[in-house]
């Protein structure tokens, strides 16, 4: 499971538990979007930021460039193109 299926997981589980408090569901889930937003972008940036060096080619596993750009590539498409869709 990946780190973005479980951001997905962790935002609908605590939407469930604002929800059982008795708010609406809409309003459940722009609550939870609004506390858990600043935890996934923190994760995300830091993920980022430590496969940039490798997808670049600079430092200790700039001979893994090919494996970087990948996975850079595919991190940043599932957190900030696909949250849009």
């Amino acid at each position: 499971m990946g780190l973005v299926t479980k951001n997905g997981i962790l935002l609908i589980e605590f939407a469930n538990q604002i929800k059982v408090m008795g708010v609406l569901a809409r309003d459940a889930m722009v609550r939870s979007g609004g506390v858990r937003l600043h935890p996934i972008l923190r994760t995300a940036v830091s993920t980022i930021s430590g496969i940039l060096p490798i997808a670049s080619g600079f430092g200790a596993g700039g001979k893994l460039a090919v494996d970087g750009d990948g996975g850079c590539g595919w991190y940043v498409n599932e957190h900030f193109f696909r949250r849009y869709l």
